[in-house]
């Protein structure tokens, strides 16, 4: 017999739900009823977002298999004016 788990009939609803209608509608009524939100992006949004950028997220590398390529990085901070960064995701073909 196969567990009862709550939380999978509750994802089951939200996504019965949030299919209904597209992200921009919904970010808009969430918006307008002061609800803290944000758009879930693709890879290719990411690098192009203006914020990613502004704050040195996408950095351009040379490919050995290819043409240049930008990467997605995830920027920590330590120390005032220190950056330290790790790879988040990988990076498509430009």
């Amino acid at each position: 017999m196969k567990p009862h788990r709550p939380g999978e009939e509750l994802k089951g609803l939200l996504a019965d739900a949030f299919s209904k209608r597209t992200s921009a509608e919904w970010l808009r009524d969430l918006e307008a009823a002061d609800i803290l939100c944000s758009p879930i992006n693709t890879l290719e949004q990411a690098l192009e977002d203006p914020q990613v950028r502004h704050n040195g997220m996408v950095i351009e590398f040379e490919h050995p298999q290819g043409p240049a390529r930008d990467r997605l990085t995830d920027q920590t901070r330590g120390h005032p004016g220190e950056r330290a960064s790790r790879t988040a995701v990988a990076w498509p073909a430009r």
